[in-house]
């Protein structure tokens, strides 16, 4: 496994830039339609990587500089959101004060389920390269997300990052394959083996990690989507 070092930070984007690195990467092959067979290697690799990297104990001296996962802060606080939206529109605005208290109230509940380890923040399909899919190896790249909380945060991330960037290149069925294989290669278990605060925690981050990359693209100047 290896991991790029950043050559700059971008304020605005809240953006590592990266040396090129040799490869292609899972998005590249998902968008060439590559097989669900082609693709469960490296699906398997990323799901090990990421394992060692929650389970990855770090000196104690070091901790003081990661910071707390907060899912109140979405690159926007809840408070910035919430003035913008309710400027927009104060019904709309209303509807985001109960989703947010939701999540918060879920959140809380699940939270005694844990303990916070190293979670990487950003995973998707475009931040995990490889040389070919038959390579033994891959890279991470983007650790700007990079903080303390609880691991299945990446796991709910990925799985919705996939989904949604696999929109058009994939099946319903090929989605749900590949990410069944994720999870058990992960856990190490079938699904039917783990236990309901499993999926309940994946499913709050598959949740949140959708609102967030909504907040990202639409309230975000230098990214907005446009027509």
């Amino acid at each position: 496994y290896r991991v790029m070092v950043p050559l700059e930070y971008i304020p605005e984007l809240h953006a590592l830039i990266y040396e090129r690195v040799p490869g292609n990467t899972l998005l590249h092959y998902m968008q060439k339609k590559r097989s669900t067979k082609d693709l469960l290697p490296l699906i398997t690799r990323t799901a090990h990587w990421l394992r060692k990297f929650h389970t990855f104990t770090l000196p104690q001296a070091g901790l003081k500089d990661i910071p707390i996962f907060e899912l109140s802060h979405m690159n926007w606080t809840v408070a910035e959101l919430q003035s913008a939206v309710d400027a927009a529109d104060a019904h709309q605005g209303e509807k985001l004060k109960i989703l947010f208290a939701t999540l918060a109230r879920i959140e809380k509940k699940l939270r005694s389920n844990f303990s916070p380890s190293l979670t990487y923040g950003d995973l998707h399909p475009e931040n995990i390269i490889t040389n070919s899919l038959s390579s033994r190896g891959l890279t991470m790249i983007d650790f700007t997300d990079v903080a303390l909380g609880d691991p299945f945060r990446d796991i709910g991330s990925f799985i919705q990052q996939l989904a949604f960037m696999a929109r058009g290149t994939m099946s319903d069925l090929k989605i749900r394959n590949i990410t069944q294989a994720f999870i058990e290669a992960y856990f190490n278990q079938t699904l039917d083996a783990l236990p309901q605060h499993v999926y309940n925690r994946i499913n709050l981050y598959q949740a949140w990690n959708a609102f967030r990359g909504f907040v990202y693209f639409f309230f975000n100047e230098k990214t907005r989507l446009r027509s």
